[in-house]
């Protein structure tokens, strides 16, 4: 599986007090998408859980 999609694996290592930017998943929706801002932040990183979510 790795070797497959290597090329697609990202580690997101990310510290506390790290800023962000969150994609805007929810432009995906709406029909005038191109006028929405395509990322939200920055953000804070506060924690990261044991999976990465």
């Amino acid at each position: 599986f790795k070797a497959d999609h290597e090329h697609i694996l990202t580690n997101y290592d990310f510290q506390p007090g790290t800023l962000v930017l969150i994609c805007n998943t929810q432009i995906e929706k709406e029909l005038d998408q191109k006028s929405e801002p395509q990322f939200l932040g920055p953000m804070v990183v506060v924690t990261q859980t044991a999976r990465g979510s």
